[in-house]
């Protein structure tokens, strides 16, 4: 699911960067720098999702389950939450 979504973000901001580009359009090219931001939420939220889809496996549970409990403190510190 992240997986798509990234490669989605990545799509459309490089469609939007080559339309504005060949038009010259200030208004499409700031979407494209939107969209750009989006492609790096994305790319942010792509670990988690491996983890958490590793996390539901039988085998290596204990390991993917510390792991998250490990990153998770920072996550909550890169959005502001903790302190």
């Amino acid at each position: 699911m992240a997986l798509g979504s990234l490669l989605a973000a990545v799509a459309l901001t490089t469609f939007k960067i080559v339309v504005g580009a060949a038009t010259g359009s200030l208004g499409i090219l700031a979407e494209a720098a939107h969209s750009g931001l989006d492609t790096v939420a994305a790319l942010l939220t792509l670990p988690e999702s491996v983890l958490r889809r590793l996390y539901l496996r039988p085998l290596g549970t204990a390991a993917v389950s510390a792991a998250i409990q490990w990153l998770d403190p920072y996550r909550l510190e890169l959005a502001g939450v903790a302190k």
